[in-house]
């Protein structure tokens, strides 16, 4: 089991990666680098970065330099493995991946599957009005090809329609993608839902879902984009999930269909996945804030604030022993959850004094990668041979042996 992950946040200015220790009383110690800098020279802005194993992909986005919105078809490859120290543009460690074709790319929001990554944008960069459709589109990265997916509905008429997103949360479970779109006057949330796993599949209304949220005050997951966590079925035909609730872990005793129903139980806030660095951290409201399932029952939270401080943590859960505590209902003083790492860092203590700070560090994506496989062992050399030869020779004359 690896001991640590890479988290990368995305700014408009580069690319700050943590090396993060994910298990308890880890040997490894906490580290931040700066392996992309100056992005507006060198890559597109309002682009999408995610990861597969340790390979982090960019993705999209629109080149800020004309007047005009020019999109970019292109797909850039960070392998940490060729990573040393920051080095000045050109990055020979940043590559291009060629021929990739898919629709233009703005703002997009990345739904991880099992096998791949959806990725959900507007049409245009631009804020614009409900009726601009969006973009649905699946990246294989073990092909590198792209492929288009039938575009969610139309918005709404009574959703938001100003710089705030209408998205309120966007994720993926059992092969279905969820969406959650924020109602400006009528209803809490607009709910969707689309079937990856059939080829002819339409997305679909599941309002009925949320309304069953609201009847049992059991909040529907609000403000999150991210994994959500999922244990094994227990013997009673329900699942616990975990999820973000505006910036709080919380965790969901539910029953989930074959049709993609998600029918609410019960729901316990982690209040035991607070750190004493929450209290640098502003309203889970406005805050940026995702969840990111590293495995083994194990996730990274971080949140931002408004003082550019950004908090990371890691937090196992027994999903078990929650299971317990929501069957008898247990109140205070019960945790099925534990803090395996937190940090707060600033972006700009980070960047080496040589390079100029900018005015301010726009934040504009996060994920995690896995550690990077350990470099294969060095051959012997042709003097360790002949040693490891007379070594053996000798064992075969001690033995009698020809």
């Amino acid at each position: 089991m690896a001991e640590f992950i890479y988290a990368y946040l995305k700014f408009d200015s580069g690319i700050i990666r943590l090396k993060i220790p994910i298990t308890i009383n880890s040997s490894i110690k906490s580290e931040a680098k700066l392996v992309c800098f100056n992005f507006p020279k060198t890559f597109p802005a309002d682009m999408v970065h995610f990861s597969h194993n340790h390979i982090l992909y960019m993705v999209g986005g629109h080149d800020a330099s004309v007047a005009e919105y020019k999109y970019s078809n292109l797909v850039y490859i960070f392998d940490p493995t060729k990573f040393d120290e920051f080095k000045d543009f050109p990055l020979d460690n940043i590559e291009q991946l060629p021929d990739s074709k898919f629709a233009p790319m703005a703002f997009p929001l990345v739904i991880r599957a099992k096998a791949g990554f959806y990725l959900l944008t507007y049409t245009h960069k631009l804020f614009e009005r409900a009726s601009v459709p969006m973009h649905l589109q699946y990246f294989d990265p073990i092909q590198k090809l792209f492929e288009t997916g039938p575009p969610p509905p139309p918005l709404p008429p009574d959703c938001l329609r100003s710089s705030i997103p209408v998205l309120c949360c966007y994720f993926f479970i059992r092969g279905y993608i969820y969406l959650g779109i924020k109602s400006l006057y009528h209803r809490g949330i607009y709910a969707f839902k689309f079937n990856t796993m059939e080829m002819e599949s339409k997305w679909e209304d599941c309002n009925a879902m949320v309304d069953r949220f609201v009847e049992k005050n059991i909040r529907f997951p609000y403000h999150f984009g991210g994994d959500i966590g999922i244990s094994n079925e227990f013997a009673d035909n329900t699942w616990i999930l975990v999820a973000l609730n505006a910036a709080q872990p919380t965790a969901y005793r539910v029953r989930l269909s074959d049709n993609g129903d998600i029918d609410p139980i019960s729901s316990r806030i982690l209040a035991e996945c607070e750190t004493e660095l929450d209290d640098h951290i502003d309203d889970p409201y406005l805050c940026e804030k995702q969840l990111s399932d590293i495995g083994g029952g194990r996730f990274c939270v971080m949140r931002s604030s408004s003082s550019s401080e950004y908090l990371i943590y890691v937090f196992s859960i027994d999903f078990s022993r929650e299971y317990d505590i929501q069957i008898s209902g247990s109140g205070v003083g019960v945790c099925s959850s534990d803090i395996i790492f937190s940090m707060i860092f600033k972006p700009d203590e980070i960047i080496p004094a040589i390079i100029p700070r900018p005015l301010e560090f726009v934040y504009s994506g996060f994920c995690i990668a896995s550690a990077p496989p350990p470099p294969p062992p060095a051959s012997p050399g042709n003097e360790d041979q002949d040693m490891d030869d007379r070594k053996m020779k000798r064992k075969r004359e001690s033995s009698g042996t020809h």
